[in-house]
């Protein structure tokens, strides 16, 4: 497409289903949007190939009173 975006994506029964749009909003990790094929520009390869991620941990707290 020279305009907008199309998403190919696998519904729930199993089947290829393909949307199109302006814009495509993606809540997709970076780590994990590295290995997704697809047809970006240059540009957005690139800048996604660019990003580093540390490791990290999640840490639980109780207190019995507000801090």
């Amino acid at each position: 497409m020279d305009d907008g975006v199309e998403v190919t994506y696998r519904d729930r029964s199993g089947r290829d289903r393909r949307a199109r749009g302006d814009y495509c909003i993606s809540n997709i990790p970076m780590p994990v949007l590295t290995d997704v094929p697809a047809n970006f520009s240059p540009e957005f390869k690139q800048a996604v190939d660019q990003v580093r991620f540390t490791r990290g941990c999640k840490v639980g707290w109780q207190a019995n009173a507000r801090f």
